[in-house]
């Protein structure tokens, strides 16, 4: 009979054959082949099927992008970490408002200095504002939310209420 899995494999390890029967070169498929007449936007002449083909047209056909946008010029590349201007890592996205306040250093507490990836040029209280200006923003995104869900199940009701009058009218007329 046929041998059980676990001692074929184990056949295949005894005769060194395990690193011959897998070979991880022969599990990956082939790239797919493309025709030697194959150009940027054309077909085969034959009219066979060329994959990709109607993508490529369609992308030739797009615009192109009027702006190009460019990390290089919106980081100042002469700006040194360690100066008074760029303190520390973080504070390198102090000046675009894009930086995350250090709690540490205005306590001369935050031990990795110009390596920190908080920014410490930002003031003491400025977690205390940010954070303040979460809890109003979630606070007016929660009173929109109801105010939305009310002024649904109003109209809901209105809906629901204006279909009884047809629905009765209808009646009244075919009665």
């Amino acid at each position: 009979g046929i041998p059980p899995a676990s001692s074929a494999g184990n056949a295949l390890v005894a005769a060194g054959g395990l690193e011959e029967a897998y070979n991880p070169a022969l599990t990956v498929p082939p790239p797919p082949v493309v025709p030697h007449d194959f150009q940027r936007g054309t077909a085969r002449k034959d009219g066979a099927y060329v994959p990709g083909h109607t993508l490529l047209r369609e992308a030739d056909k797009a615009p192109k992008p009027s702006l190009v946008l460019s990390l290089a010029d919106c980081v100042n590349p002469g700006q040194q970490v360690g100066t008074p201007e760029c303190p520390s890592v973080g504070s390198a996205g102090h000046y675009a408002g894009i930086c995350k306040p250090c709690d540490f250093v205005h306590r001369n507490s935050c031990r990795t200095g110009a390596a920190c990836k908080f920014c410490h040029l930002c003031g003491p209280d400025e977690n205390k504002i940010r954070k303040k200006q979460k809890q109003g923003i979630a606070r007016a995104m929660r009173r929109f939310e109801a105010e939305v869900a009310s002024a649904a199940s109003h109209f809901s009701a209105a809906l629901r209420e204006q279909q009884i009058r047809s629905q009765r009218l209808a009646a009244q007329r075919g009665a």
